[in-house]
């Protein structure tokens, strides 16, 4: 009888060691079986994973979908490219009034609308609407210089505005290829 019951607990460990040991086999069974279903990365030609529950099928890319749109934001982001393109029309124009209007419709807008107008354009579209702000010029317009300082230098010269640096100031391409110096758009007069 004393041995049977030194024996009882002995057994009733390794009941429970058996019971954590299968728990944890089943543990790591669905972990195994969560991890079959994660795609194989660089595996070419692969058939995608066939769906068992646990996740989605993915066959070589991730597919990331972007949240919708609310009205507001699809109405703002409208706007701001209405805004856009009459500036590019004002641009193509050369026309300092029109940019300037659009201008001012773009600062009395709500603040989504004037993030989509500024990120609609390129790096050159920029360019031209500082251009038109400060000296009602766009790039590619063939000048003549009227200033009094340079004048032995570009004296009859055509001229094609080029860039426009920090001060405002213009580099304009001469007719061999060579630039100017940065020229003030006062001394430069549209032909």
């Amino acid at each position: 009888m004393q041995d049977l019951q030194d024996l009882s607990p002995n057994i009733l460990a390794e009941s429970e060691n058996t019971e954590k040991s299968e728990s944890v086999g089943q543990e790591n069974q669905e972990t195994l079986e969560v991890k079959e279903v994660a795609p194989l990365s660089g595996a070419s030609g692969a058939n995608p994973i066939q769906d068992t529950g646990l996740s989605p099928a993915i066959s070589g890319a991730e597919v990331v979908q972007s949240p919708p749109q609310s009205p507001a934001t699809a109405q703002s982001k409208f706007c701001g490219e209405k805004l856009a393109d009459q500036m590019r029309d004002a641009i193509a124009k050369g026309s300092r009034e029109e940019a300037k209007k659009v201008m001012e419709r773009v600062a009395s807008s709500a603040p989504q609308v004037r993030g989509f107008f500024s990120k609609s354009f390129s790096k050159e579209e920029n360019l031209n609407i500082r251009f038109l702000k400060y000296c009602g010029l766009t790039k590619g317009t063939s000048v003549k210089y009227v200033g009094e300082k340079f004048i032995e230098q570009y004296e009859g010269e055509i001229l094609t505005v080029d860039n426009l640096n920090a001060q405002n100031e213009i580099a304009c391409l001469r007719p061999d290829g060579t630039f100017t110096t940065w020229l003030r758009s006062e001394d430069l007069m549209r032909i």
